[in-house]
């Protein structure tokens, strides 16, 4: 097998900073990798789609879940290179979902087992994500997040103080959600949220994906009025078995939104991005192939 791996040096989690051989690690599994790190200067896409166009079998991701989403994003429509992952960021929600181990040694044994499945990615004008999308408070606080951070608060400290402070002045967004065969749906609110299949809402479940191949997105709208009342919402789902009623949920195979602002400010799996309304929502079913554990549940 062809393996290019792409390590992206930014990745942020304690396994990230260690110094890991990898072109020896694959070696001693008995392959020959070639090893690509993101400080050589091309951007990750640029590296993942020039190495599905060199004919490379399989494409490793290592980082984090932006990493991942990049490289994946290349290899929609090349079924016949298949993804490997490399869980080296600092929460790594995409290989969690998969059952992909965090331990380095077990996820390069996964690697080179080789055993793949087709799962789905989610779509939202032309970008890919494997996670989610978000519309409103979530966007936000990334941008604030990444300002604090860059004047030397660290990650933690920085992620804790942007949500504080997003929630004091937050302000809901007029949004028309569109659905195939629905009537238009028109809410005031402060967070629209996408996802690459639905996610747990409910205690020890919450924020994970039971699935990855289900073909539909998922999406949920808190339509309470008062931070007040959007703070009980969220806090409902961490201690309650049941959805708090302020929150719009269903699944759909495609979505339009529909907004007055000319530009907005969207978090795509961790990136911060603008987008010009309408935002065209869809997923593609079974898309990529990812190299997952023989008997993981995906």
């Amino acid at each position: 097998m062809k393996i290019c791996c792409i390590l992206n040096s930014k990745s942020g989690s304690s396994a990230g900073d260690q110094q890991y051989d990898f072109a020896d690690l694959f070696s001693k599994r008995g392959f020959a990798v070639k090893i690509v790190n993101t400080r050589e200067g091309s951007s990750i896409a640029e590296i993942a789609n020039s190495a599905v166009q060199q004919k490379y079998d399989i494409v490793v991701a290592g980082g984090g879940d932006g990493t991942v989403s990049a490289v994946a994003a290349a290899l929609v429509g090349h079924p016949e290179v298949r993804l490997g992952i490399l869980p080296l960021g600092t929460l790594n929600h995409f290989a969690r979902d998969l059952n992909i181990p965090f331990d380095i040694s077990r996820a390069l044994d996964i690697i080179c087992a080789a055993y793949s499945e087709a799962i789905d990615i989610g779509c939202v004008n032309d970008t890919y994500f494997i996670n989610n999308t978000s519309v409103g408070l979530y966007p936000a606080i990334v941008k604030l997040r990444e300002t604090l951070q860059g004047a030397g608060y660290n990650k933690w400290w920085a992620a804790v103080l942007s949500a504080i402070r997003i929630l004091a002045r937050f302000r809901r967004l007029e949004l028309q959600i569109q659905r195939s065969g629905k009537a238009p749906l028109t809410r005031k609110t402060a967070l629209l949220f996408v996802g690459n299949n639905a996610y747990g809402t409910t205690g020890g479940n919450l924020g994970k994906r039971q699935s990855l191949k289900q073909g539909k997105l998922w999406i949920n709208v808190p339509t309470s009025s008062t931070r007040l009342g959007l703070l009980k919402s969220l806090s409902a789902l961490v201690v309650r078995r049941d959805r708090p009623e302020e929150m719009l949920v269903f699944d759909a195979s495609s979505l339009k939104v529909l907004s007055n602002k000319k530009l907005l400010t969207i978090a795509s799996d961790g990136e911060v991005l603008r987008l010009k309304p309408p935002l065209n929502y869809y997923i593609l079913p079974k898309a990529i192939n990812v190299i997952v554990p023989v008997h993981g549940e995906t």
